[in-house]
């Protein structure tokens, strides 16, 4: 009996001591639930307030307005207890105190920035501002007072964590101008680092040529068509690479460009472009990493001269023009159904994007799911469809695995090809887990406020400055390519609603037929559009995401879209009363 009863008590005590043990372990759950969603109520309300304030010129902002809106997201960073999400609050921080330290010239700002970046390089190494933060860490130490050893060793976290990387390949190139700088001691003692061109690379097709040089920091240049073969640019205050002395540029000479030479001078590097004659030319700039820019369209592309000279200078200048600009391009288009259509041609080559790659992950979803993956996926499934299918269409991809492309060399991949279309394949992420369905995007400059956060993502591994908005205004506004793409776009959206509807309510939501300045789209010589294909945050959805059968059906609807536009293409077809 006693010892009925005592095994009794032991097993009362056991139960009680697990329950205690579950019912703690569920409260504490529950706990970190509710700071992540505190978390990103600050992130939120920080987004909103952040966004108001660079809706107003730099010179109307306030120091103190920079350190409420950093506040809001340091009490997202305190409730961040599971490193789910404080690595957006982090990124933010730095990006806000960098700005503080340049547009208000309070430069103390700059200590900031750097404790942020790295707090964000340590606490959240899977985070995909990872290779940003390092990046920017080594940016802002080359800002005064100058510290160029502590530069050295960020850009080699870069190259560590990053190899295969673009930004990898800055860094080395970056190290080395360091390392220089640091055998020079006047130099250093100076604080100041002369402007250097790091890199020049080209891509070259029959009737397409882009130049991209590589920068230490952002610069001025002078451009001068010397004749319909002969372009030259003088890069102000800027010093060559050493190496770049010895460089073999290995140009492919079959292709429009026939030479490139530079020399360096007490004014800077001139560059000495040779080329079969052209119809149209573009120099823009790019930061993050900074390169300077160079498009040609050779003599049997279509001429944008036409249209150019019908748009007053004056509408370029300011952001007030855009609705004009758009107004005129559309009616312009709308006069007549592009030369493709009207003479039936057939499509012979096409290339597919896959977004994102190597450190740039892109979106995250809930379970783990990362864009880079999923899209390289979708469209490794989507070429060997069109192989099957369409034999006679060639499929040229810009990237087939794990790797990072630069958003200029995938357009540049497409018109050194001479492809005839280009489609780049994306997934979605948006604030609400709620957020579904597919959308797909044309280039424009009328975009609405969703439509630009959604480029903003997209661009995010390049940041334009605001000094190229003129040249960024003519690129969009004169692209010849516009009423055809949005046609594309059409069939690919309708295409993609009808497929995943079949397999899932929720992921065949139809979002629309949209437009935004994609940095991926800008100059590309053929219809282009941008696919979202479902929204990786909502949990249904990234479940789905995972399975091979959903991933099948996506490409199988790219695919109907891509014949279908063929089919119109060759048969002449209006595609602008196409219903969206």
């Amino acid at each position: 009996m006693f010892k009925s009863r005592y095994r009794f008590i032991i097993f009362f005590t056991i139960i009680v001591i697990l329950l205690s043990f579950s019912g703690g372990s569920s409260l504490e759950a529950q706990q970190n639930d509710e700071l992540v969603s505190v978390a990103k109520k600050f992130i939120k309300q920080a987004n909103i307030a952040s966004d108001k304030l660079h809706l107003r010129p730099r010179s109307e902002r306030k120091e103190q307005e920079y350190l409420a809106i950093i506040e809001l997201y340091r009490q997202a960073l305190d409730a961040d207890k599971e490193h789910l999400c404080g690595d957006q609050a982090l990124m933010a921080m730095a990006e806000l105190s960098e700005e503080i330290a340049s547009y208000l010239r309070k430069f103390r700002y700059y200590y900031n920035a750097v404790e942020y970046y790295k707090q964000l390089a340590k606490t959240y190494p899977n985070s995909p501002h990872h290779a940003r933060a390092l990046v920017r860490l080594a940016k802002v130490l080359e800002q005064p007072p100058f510290d160029p050893q502590s530069a050295i060793t960020a850009y080699s976290e870069v190259i560590k964590h990053f190899p295969n990387s673009l930004s990898a390949r800055e860094a080395k190139a970056n190290i080395v101008r360091l390392t220089e700088y640091l055998e020079k001691p006047s130099l250093v003692d100076e604080g100041v680092l002369e402007r250097q061109i790091t890199g020049i690379r080209s891509f070259t097709g029959l009737d397409y040529a882009r130049i991209v040089i590589d920068l230490s920091a952002p610069v001025t240049y002078e451009k001068t068509l010397m004749s319909s073969s002969s372009l030259v640019l003088q890069v102000h205050e800027a010093k060559l690479l050493p190496k770049l002395l010895e460089q073999d540029l290995a140009l492919d000479t079959e292709g429009l460009l026939k030479g490139l030479n530079f020399e360096e001078s007490t004014k800077g590097v001139r560059f000495n472009l040779k080329f079969d004659k052209i119809r149209d030319y573009a120099v823009f700039t790019i930061n993050n990493p900074d390169r300077l820019m160079i498009d040609l369209k050779g003599k049997n592309s279509e001429t944008l001269e036409t249209a150019a000279n019908k748009i007053p200078t004056s509408d370029l200048q300011t952001d007030n023009s855009l609705t004009s600009l758009n107004s005129f391009i559309h009616k312009q288009n709308e006069k007549k159904l592009s030369l493709m259509r009207a003479l039936g041609l057939k499509v012979k080559k096409i290339v597919i994007d896959a977004g994102h790659g190597g450190h740039d992950v892109g979106a995250l979803g809930p379970n783990g799911l990362q864009e880079k993956d999923l899209v390289l996926d979708v469209a490794l499934r989507l070429r060997d469809i069109i192989k099957q299918q369409l034999p006679e269409i060639e499929v040229v991809m810009t990237r087939d695995k794990d790797t990072f492309i630069s958003l200029e060399e995938r357009t540049a991949i497409a018109n050194a090809q001479s492809a005839d279309l280009f489609l780049s394949i994306h997934a979605n992420s948006g604030q609400s887990l709620d957020a579904s369905g597919v959308e797909t995007y044309y280039l424009s400059i009328n975009a609405n406020k969703e439509e630009l956060e959604v480029a903003a993502r997209e661009n995010s591994s390049t940041t334009r400055n605001a000094r190229d908005l003129q040249s960024l205004l003519q690129r969009i506004v004169l692209e010849d390519k516009v009423l055809e793409s949005r046609g594309f776009a059409q069939i690919i959206q309708g295409k993609l609603v009808t497929g995943l509807g079949k397999i899932n309510q929720s992921a065949g939501v139809d979002r629309g037929v949209k437009k935004a300045p994609f940095i991926v789209l800008i100059g590309a010589n053929m219809p282009s559009v941008l696919s979202e294909i479902s929204f990786v945050s909502n949990p249904e959805q990234a479940k789905l995401l995972q399975t091979k059968e959903f991933r099948q059906q996506i490409a199988n609807s790219l695919f109907s879209g891509v014949y279908n536009y063929v089919e119109v293409l060759q048969h002449g077809n209006n595609i602008v009363s196409a219903k969206k």
